[in-house]
């Protein structure tokens, strides 16, 4: 079904994986270079004509920017566009997408604070990466999902290694096992055998 598609098509749709199975058709045009009317003409032919994707909402993003928001009918298309991608077109891809994400959310990036920690990841910029995932995973101590914050503190750490060796790395790993610790402390107790590493480590 995808290789029936124009090249024009699949390019954007191919750009729509790396969003994810939901997408912006703003980013997307912006990441694209493309004309928003265009982007937004032939996602309406990719829904009603191929029932490619389906149209989700009509919104404005924090900047007031309006855009479209789709979803792939199936995830197997989204897989499927995203494992064609060479990975020197993901990374590239990835990373003009997490800065649209970041440009149109200002302030209010926190909120997708854990997708921007991953596209950074794929567009191989580790340092912006383990920002965002330490910058989510507070966020969702915030809201007390602790299970998410360790989650993302996790993630963020395992991007640490891609960094050098530095004033920087070193705060960002502070901050991530000090989450790390709270989300273990607040999911298992204190007694838990997981906890004094990761406060050992933060101390040192």
């Amino acid at each position: 079904k995808i290789e029936r598609f124009s090249d024009a098509d699949r390019k954007l749709l191919v750009a729509a994986s790396v969003q994810g199975n939901q997408f912006d058709s703003a980013v997307i045009g912006e990441a694209l270079e493309m004309d928003p009317e265009e982007v937004e003409d032939r996602l309406d032919a990719l829904e009603h004509v191929y029932v490619f994707v389906n149209r989700v909402k009509e919104y404005e993003f924090p900047d007031f920017t309006p855009s479209l928001q789709y979803q792939f009918v199936h995830a197997l298309y989204q897989n499927a566009l995203y494992a064609s991608l060479r990975p020197t077109r993901r990374a590239a891809l990835s990373g003009k997408v997490a800065r649209c994400l970041v440009q149109h959310h200002g302030a209010e990036h926190a909120v997708i604070a854990g997708r921007l920690g991953a596209l950074f990841e794929t567009a191989r910029d580790f340092a912006t990466s383990a920002h965002y995932f330490l910058v989510g995973a507070r966020h969702a101590v915030g809201l007390f999902a602790f299970r998410e914050a360790l989650s993302l503190a996790e993630r963020g750490l395992g991007v640490l290694r891609g960094m050098p060796e530095g004033t920087e790395r070193r705060q960002q790993e502070l901050g991530l096992q000090m989450v790390r610790g709270l989300a273990l402390r607040m999911m298992k107790g204190w007694a838990s055998p997981e906890i004094e590493p990761v406060f050992a480590r933060a101390r040192e």
